[in-house]
């Protein structure tokens, strides 16, 4: 063996204590981490009765949950009322950030750890039943969620405040300009629930019927009969659309023609008798 060859030290091994240290350590950085980043923020909910607004909200939605429980539920939201708008507006803007997201993903990969991640999703349906309970009590929320259907295609939320503004009904009329934006619009994907939250505020109404009737004479079938459903949701204020109707009878879609049918009986009984329609 050369002197060089007996001068060269082997590398040393890591003591396998000192190895389960280290990857213990950085297992512990990782979980302490992931666990600060996604530790849900509580800000300050309204209580009724030791549960907070989302707490009854949630055995308001819960499928299995017994009549009376879902009952209460209601009613203990109805109790807590406008002091409870500012978390439910909270809650109706509630997404994850690309960077969020990510480490979720990263998360997701490692077995170490165990986390709830809270659901973006569902914490936005709980808002939109929220409104649904409060309805027109919920006025006060209007401009905040006129603010959110103003914004991008896709945006989260956007489509959940289109939805609350319907159930707010008259009381919402401030928005209508807006929800008619995306209803005129044929390439907005949240046309359809602009067009119902229009039909349940029920003002200029007038003013929805022609853009339904254009719509009724799209080339998608499924838009032309989606039209004529919601003009015969809107009933009789929607005469003036008796020619649209009676024209869709001949539609080369026997679905159109059996829904066109329906809608001139309920809209105007007369044009339908007049134009044969039994």
């Amino acid at each position: 063996m050369s002197t060089g060859e007996q001068g060269r030290s082997a590398p040393q091994p890591i003591a396998p204590a000192k190895f389960w240290l280290k990857s213990a350590l950085v297992i512990l950085v990782v979980g302490i981490l992931l666990a600060w980043i996604w530790m849900p923020s509580r800000p300050e909910e309204p209580v009724y009765q030791g549960k907070t607004l989302s707490e009854w909200l949630k055995i308001y939605i819960t499928t299995d949950v017994n009549p009376e429980e879902f009952n209460k539920a209601g009613a203990a939201v109805r109790k807590i009322g406008t002091n409870g708008i500012p978390t439910l507006l909270r809650m109706i803007r509630r997404s994850d950030s690309n960077f969020k997201k990510q480490l979720k993903a990263l998360a997701e990969k490692q077995d170490y750890f165990t986390f709830e991640f809270e659901d973006p999703e569902f914490t936005r349906a709980l808002a939109f039943w929220g409104f649904v309970i409060l309805r027109d009590e919920a006025i006060i929320a209007v401009p905040e969620l006129i603010t959110l259907v103003k914004h991008p295609v896709g945006d989260d939320g956007r489509t959940d405040a289109i939805a609350a503004l319907g159930t707010i009904g008259p009381s919402a009329r401030d928005a209508v300009p807006s929800l008619m934006a995306i209803a005129g619009d044929p390439k907005d994907p949240d046309r359809w629930q602009a067009f119902s939250s229009l039909i349940e505020i029920r003002s200029s109404l007038e003013s929805v019927v022609p853009v339904l009737v254009r719509a009724s004479r799209e080339p998608d079938e499924n838009v032309r009969r989606n039209a004529v459903i919601f003009l015969s949701k809107i009933g009789r204020a929607a005469q003036l659309a008796a020619p649209a109707l009676i024209a869709a009878l001949s539609d080369p879609s026997i679905r159109v023609r059996e829904t066109a049918t329906n809608a001139l009986r309920r809209i105007d009984p007369a044009a339908a008798a007049a134009a044969g329609v039994k």
